[in-house]
C-alpha cells in the first residue's frame, strides 16, 4: 500500500544483505516486493549516517500498475490502508509496526505519522 515515489526521498534503515546470504535473500526478497507488480526495482544513491555515499536497492512505486492510487493525500491512503491485506497480514498493521520502528530509530515522516494517526483514532 504505501510505495516511494519516483523522484522522491525518505529517511530510513538501509539493510545490508551478508554477502554469504545474498542470493537466498534476494529470491525471498524479490518474491515479496515484485510478486504484484506494484514495484519498480530501482538502483538508487543512498548516503548513511556516516556521510558514505552507497548504491541500494529500491522498491518504486510503478505508476503503471492498475491498482496504484494517484491521490496520495494522507486521507485517501489512511482510507485505503485501513481496508487493505494481502498474504503477509493488514496493511494497518504493517504502518503502525513502521511507524513504530521508525520512532525507535529516533525517525519521524510526517507523512507516515499522519496516517498512523488517523488509523489510530479510526480503531478507537
Amino acid at each position: 500500500m504505501l510505495a516511494l515515489e519516483a523522484g522522491g526521498q525518505v529517511q530510513g534503515v538501509a539493510l545490508r544483505i551478508r554477502p554469504e546470504v545474498v542470493d537466498t535473500e534476494m529470491r525471498l526478497l524479490w518474491l515479496r516486493e515484485m510478486a504484484g507488480g506494484a514495484y519498480l526495482p530501482t538502483r538508487v544513491p543512498v548516503v548513511l549516517a556516516s556521510g558514505d555515499s552507497v548504491e541500494a536497492l529500491a522498491f518504486v512505486g510503478n505508476p503503471a500498475h492498475p491498482q496504484h492510487e494517484t491521490d496520495a493525500c494522507v486521507e485517501t491512503v489512511t482510507r485505503l490502508v485501513a481496508k487493505a491485506a494481502g498474504r503477509f497480514g493488514s496493511n494497518a498493521d504493517y504502518v503502525l509496526a513502521l511507524h513504530q520502528a521508525l520512532i525507535e530509530r529516533g525517525l519521524e515522516d510526517e507523512y507516515i505519522t499522519a496516517i498512523a494517526g488517523g488509523l489510530q483514532s479510526q480503531s478507537r
